[in-house]
């Protein structure tokens, strides 16, 4: 059985929600940038992390991520739907959920943060932008 100082001493595991594979590139770039080591899981839909979370696939022994990343535009499930049924499973409500979309808007940031989001940014035009956007997550959730 795995000590806490294990657990601790583990590479953050990041999960990655967006169907966009060129933002997935540069993200997944600036996450081992600024976290080498991290361990990253890519999803490309909603859909797909709720079935990786239900309960008939879950097995006590997987390592659950620290982190998820979701963006909010999506084809099949969005990030809004997404954050709102990944806060009511209590296997990973605890995981800190950060949107990463192309929006700005102040009313969709308010709204995905009051339905279940832990953090929300704008995706920038850049990769040196994007690696201080890691850095601050990873100060505030990892």
């Amino acid at each position: 059985m795995k000590g806490a100082s294990d657990v601790e001493n583990q590479a953050p595991y990041i999960l990655i929600v967006d169907d966009d594979e060129d933002d997935q590139h540069f993200l997944i770039a600036a996450i081992h940038d600024v976290i080498p080591g991290a361990i990253i899981k890519s999803l490309y839909d909603g859909t797909d992390a709720i079935n990786l979370f239900k309960a008939e696939n879950a097995d006590e022994n997987d390592r659950l991520p620290n982190l998820i990343f979701l963006d909010i535009n999506m084809n099949k499930m969005g990030g809004k739907k997404t954050v709102g049924l990944l806060k009511k499973n209590q296997r990973v409500q605890h995981i800190p959920m950060v949107i990463l979309t192309t929006t700005s808007s102040a009313d969709q940031r308010r709204e995905l943060l009051s339905s279940g989001a832990d953090d929300f940014y704008t995706k920038p035009y850049n990769i040196r932008d994007l690696k201080q956007i890691v850095v601050e997550i990873r100060q505030k959730w990892l």
